[in-house]
């Protein structure tokens, strides 16, 4: 009893953990929503750079998940009506959406979230928040630490300069924090620099001031978001009107600025701070303690490598893993595969030149005999075309000549059965003979036509239409006793250079297929038009029989491949055509839907020049 008892229990527990997995695993396989709110406009290089380390990290997690991204745009719309109204207009927009996590990303949309705890109500917060401010109603903060000290030592290694000037403004939200946090990093790493500060100037009075530097001084950017009037001004053309006028180089302390005038350096990356923030956020979902981040989790060493060159810089080594951008390779790394190639093509030609002069009396000795040798060979490969041509007449006769006995003797032994009551096996295999000697002369004359469209021809200008006109003649019979119509369409004057006897076979070929396989479904109608494009001109014969399937088109030009049994036939017709017109140097191109209708195309250059 308390065995079955210890059962019952041991299966409960199996089951519920199978549900605790199950149920785990579906909720891991769950697309995360994710609402991230930036701070600036979409269109800045921090707002960009930040979602790309965050949808990379996203990817890397392999965790599925749905982001939705909103720009509190705050440099414009700053005031507590302004932030209201943004949230009004997120909380009907996601209220239902089932969001899961809410990131601010940088101190305005940090500050917009805690004016409302109200917002998106059990929602996790995320505040990524810089300068050491916190975020009341979050649920995890990413610290973004501003590590200028190491920021400084950095520039003073890389260059040591007699003079650091120091760019800031302190008007716009934050700018007295960063000058108070520079300013105490400096005294710590730097305590003997010579410092010149330059805040609250116009952009103009700045750039006047750089442009007097002494070359060995350095200016570092603390960014600049108002002008001395107090009207706001970019922060990135603000940095390429002073980098540009300066004469020193120019530092900072964050990546994005890099390709705007600075040198680059130890700074911060939006990418780097865009990842932690989306491994902050997984931690917290999985119930584990959120890391806490140092600066080296969120910097990196970075450079402008036109800035390096412009200011002397370029040989100064830099930290293992550092980032180079817009490097410019010297011509020798440029071109150095070029320059080897070309120096060893020089070397060979000069050794090849010293090669054929000394064998150059060698061939001049042996030019006369070679040329006997190959007048003789032209000679014995004529005779054997000739020997060859000879032979195929007389292997045509040879076969039909026991031919021709096979189809005497079945036609007297036919005569002889005549009356009596033959068996319809008997019946059957005079059929057999008699049709098999039929197709077999048939076989033999075909080859032996086929055979010689390689000889030699003359090509002649004949008026297309002309062509066409006597193709018709011959088959005008056929056409006669199969009803049908055809219709010419051919410009007036269009000539070709063709070998005239070969294509009118060739026509006459492709409209005999047409009477051959017409449909007993409707009449036969027979268009024949042409035109020119370019040096070509295309002869088109369409009919409207039965066709051939698409997927045995490539086959039909093949010799001896019959496409139906329906018909007598030697699978050589279309074989020959293409040949006829490969020898005027031309392609046959073949349509069909295997129903309706099939298109014969032949394109023959206007010249007739032979392939």
């Amino acid at each position: 009893m308390v065995r079955r008892s210890l059962i019952v229990v041991m299966t409960a527990l199996l089951a519920l953990l199978m549900g605790v997995g199950a149920a785990s695993a579906q909720e891991s396989a769950k697309p995360l929503r994710v609402l991230v709110i930036n701070s600036w406009d979409q269109n800045l290089p921090w707002s960009r750079e930040f979602m790309a380390g965050f949808e990379s990290a996203q990817e890397a997690s392999g965790q599925p998940a749905q982001l939705y991204v909103e720009y509190l745009d705050s440099g414009r719309f700053s005031s507590g009506r302004d932030i209201e109204e943004f949230l009004s207009f997120l909380e009907a927009k996601y209220g239902t959406a089932g969001i899961d996590y809410v990131v601010a990303e940088s101190l305005p949309a940090v500050t917009a979230l805690d004016s409302d705890p109200g917002f998106l109500p059990g929602v996790d917060r995320i505040a990524v928040a810089s300068g050491g401010a916190q975020a009341t109603t979050a649920d995890a903060t990413v610290p973004v630490i501003a590590d200028y000290g190491a920021s400084v030592e950095e520039l003073v290694r890389l260059q040591d300069p007699s003079l650091l000037v120091v760019v800031a403004d302190t008007k716009s939200p934050g700018g007295q924090q960063r000058l108070d946090g520079f300013t105490a990093a400096l005294e710590s790493s730097a305590p003997d620099l010579p410092v010149r500060f330059n805040v609250n100037e116009s952009v103009s009075s700045v750039a006047s001031s750089l442009a007097q530097l002494p070359d060995d001084a350095a200016v570092y950017y603390l960014l600049v978001f108002q002008d001395a009037d107090g009207a706001p001004v970019s922060s990135f053309t603000t940095l390429e009107q002073l980098s540009a006028a300066s004469s020193a180089p120019v530092y900072s302390n964050w990546e994005i600025l890099l390709g705007h005038g600075i040198v680059g350096g130890y700074m911060i990356s939006a990418q780097l701070v865009g990842e932690q923030t989306w491994d902050t956020m997984l931690a917290l979902r999985a119930g584990q303690p959120v890391p806490e981040l140092e600066a080296d989790d969120t910097y990196r060493n970075a450079y402008d490598w036109r800035e390096l060159v412009r200011f002397g810089l370029s040989d100064e080594p830099l930290p293992p893993g550092s980032e180079v951008l817009f490097y410019r390779p010297t011509f020798w790394e440029q071109y150095w595969p070029v320059i080897i190639i070309t120096s060893l093509v020089v070397i060979l030609l000069a050794v090849l030149s010293v090669l054929l002069g000394i064998s150059n009396r060698r061939l001049n000795r042996q030019q006369d005999t070679l040329e006997a040798a190959v007048a003789e060979r032209t000679s014995e490969l004529a005779h054997a075309n000739e020997e060859l041509e000879q032979f195929a007449y007389v292997t045509s006769h040879d076969l039909r000549a026991p031919l021709r006995t096979i189809s005497g003797f079945s036609t007297i032994l036919r005569h002889d059965l005549e009356g009596l009551d033959l068996d319809e096996d008997v019946q059957g295999s005079l059929d057999e003979i008699t049709g098999g000697v039929a197709r077999m002369q048939a076989l033999i004359t075909a080859l032996l036509d086929y055979s010689r469209l390689g000889g030699e021809y003359e090509p002649q200008v004949q008026a297309v239409e002309q062509t066409v006109l006597a193709a018709l003649q011959l088959v005008q019979a056929d056409l006669d006793a199969a009803d049908a119509r055809v219709g010419i369409d051919i410009p007036d004057g269009l000539t070709w250079r063709v070998e005239e006897a070969l294509i009118t076979s060739g026509l006459v070929n492709i409209i005999e297929n047409s009477i051959k396989y017409r449909s007993s479904e409707r009449p036969l109608r027979i268009r024949i038009s042409a035109e020119q494009v370019g040096d070509r001109i295309s002869l088109t014969i369409a009919d409207n029989g039965s066709g051939i399937a698409p997927d045995q088109i490539r086959r039909a030009t093949k010799m001896f491949q019959r496409l139906t049994t329906e018909h007598d036939g030697l699978g050589i017709g279309l074989a020959s055509v293409q040949r006829i017109v490969a020898h005027n140097g031309g392609t046959l191109d073949l349509d069909s839907d295997g129903h309706t209708y099939t298109t014969v195309a032949m394109v023959i250059p206007v010249a007739g020049v032979r392939s």
